[in-house]
């Protein structure tokens, strides 16, 4: 790409967009704790069984980590991140409507398989493809982003969890 044209270099470009997937994805995901103690007293159900669904996308993930360099080898990035964006997010989104351990826990799994491909793998890759002098410094406005992104987010969410209920918070998240 023409940098002249543009008026910015592509490879900021790259890091504004991998800025946006850290604090889309790692943003949501810091914001899990507050919904926690809200879902488990509207449902009746005990904390710590609502908490099993973080194991279920945990494992998930680590479990997808184990292809993902396949997968990244096979298909273009854009598609991936697509998909994985779109699991992510509805597996997140969808939880407004759950009333169940298990189905919290099936979402997890869905979740914990987009946040793998999401989460460790193509802001790294994407950096170091782009960025050689800078590239530590890179990752940390990447990791920075992300950090306030969490920040942001929970305030934001704990707002909505008070004012509209946690359902709600599911779906604005």
């Amino acid at each position: 790409m023409n940098s002249k044209k543009s008026g910015m270099h592509y490879a900021w470009k790259i890091l504004i967009s991998c800025c946006l997937i850290n604090m889309s994805a790692l943003g949501v995901t810091n914001t899990n704790g507050l919904f926690y103690n809200a879902v488990s007293s509207d449902l009746g159900i005990l904390m710590s069984k609502l908490l099993i669904q973080t194991v279920f996308q945990g494992g998930a993930s680590a479990l997808t980590l184990l292809a993902v360099d396949k997968v990244y080898k096979k298909y273009p990035l854009k598609l991936i991140l697509l998909v994985s964006s779109l699991l992510f997010n509805v597996s997140q989104m969808v939880m407004a409507a759950f009333s169940h351990v298990w189905q919290f826990c099936a979402a997890g799994v869905v979740c914990g398989i987009g946040a793998a491909f999401l989460f460790y793998v193509p802001v790294p890759m994407l950096l170091n493809n782009w960025f050689v002098k800078k590239k530590k410094t890179a990752l940390s406005v990447c990791f920075v982003a992300s950090g306030l992104s969490g920040i942001i987010l929970s305030l934001a969410m704990g707002g909505v969890i008070n004012s509209f209920g946690w359902r709600t918070a599911y779906i604005a998240r």
